[in-house]
């Protein structure tokens, strides 16, 4: 067999069309090896080949497209063009004064197991800020795109990966520095050790959808109730072939308490044997109020 992909970009100056380049092939390649042809528009623009064709008619091809550029598909393996890049822009910043922010460590409590027919995620809703917590509701099992993309900037995060394609179930954890394990339990985050000793004691091959709910959400209250950086509620997500669940949340194991009466004594209850008041004379230069949730 005999043919050829093209990959075009403008150019007037080369106009050739798919026809001329079949015909142009030796007799005995174009009836021996060729498949039928059928012809396609006029292709006005530079191109770049794929070819595949027989020895006696890959040199006559070569020859013709001596002065056209080859298509390289990129290789696989780890790139390091943007670590070059990195150190441009590090040297950029340096000569302009300015200096890449620290790294900041934030807390969180996420995993996901493989049951008979699909997966469960699970994940904490707490966000953090430092020792602040910024929201106690956040939202962190996400639809990733049916088109995914090499992100090419600073930002590193320890991510679960899930989801379940005609083969069946896939659970992958992937490390902020890009490495990847398929496994099948899996939990990230700063609780990430309270949730694998309950993964490690419960976890079974083949269970069923209930009991990998449960045991998915016994893990992410172990990082809860083992971590300052995880808290709030808990939400699961489940896929299989048939179906898909999102349930947020599956449980609030941090409900707020209920006072029952008062925790303040009435003036009075306490006796006062004697009183001094010393009045302080102060000037304030500068008054900054910061406000807490305390709830």
């Amino acid at each position: 067999m005999a043919g050829f992909e093209a990959k075009c970009s403008k150019d007037p100056s080369l106009s050739r069309n798919s026809g001329e380049l079949r015909n142009s092939m030796p007799n005995k390649a174009s009836s021996k090896f060729a498949p039928p042809f059928h012809p396609v528009p006029q292709l006005r623009r530079k191109c770049k080949f794929f070819l595949v064709a027989p020895p006696s008619a890959r040199k006559h091809f070569l020859g013709k497209m001596a002065a056209v550029s080859v298509f390289q598909a990129p290789v696989g393996g780890f790139s390091f063009d943007n670590c070059r890049r990195n150190a441009v822009l590090e040297a950029d910043f340096a000569k302009k004064g300015f200096k890449l922010p620290k790294a900041r460590k934030t807390g969180t409590t996420i995993a996901g197991v493989v049951y008979k027919d699909g997966i469960v995620l699970g994940a904490d809703t707490r966000a953090t800020e430092g020792m602040v917590v910024a929201d106690k509701n956040c939202s962190k099992i996400h639809f990733i795109s049916p088109n995914i993309y090499r992100y090419q900037g600073y930002i590193g995060a320890a991510l679960v990966l899930g989801g379940v394609d005609v083969t069946g179930p896939h659970l992958y954890s992937i490390y902020p520095h890009g490495s990847t394990d398929k496994l099948p339990y899996v939990t990230m985050g700063s609780g990430s050790l309270a949730a694998m000793a309950v993964f490690e004691d419960k976890f079974r091959p083949d269970m069923e959808e209930e009991e990998a709910k449960k045991l998915v959400s016994e893990a992410i209250a172990a990082g809860i109730f083992n971590d300052l950086g995880s808290g709030s509620n808990i939400d699961l997500c489940v896929i299989s072939k048939s179906k898909l669940d999102f349930l947020r949340p599956y449980s609030v194991p941090n409900k707020k308490g209920t006072r029952f009466g008062r925790y303040r004594c009435e003036k009075g209850t306490t006796a006062v044997l004697t009183e001094k008041v010393t009045p302080l004379e102060l000037e304030v230069l500068e008054e900054i109020v910061q406000t807490m949730d305390t709830s």
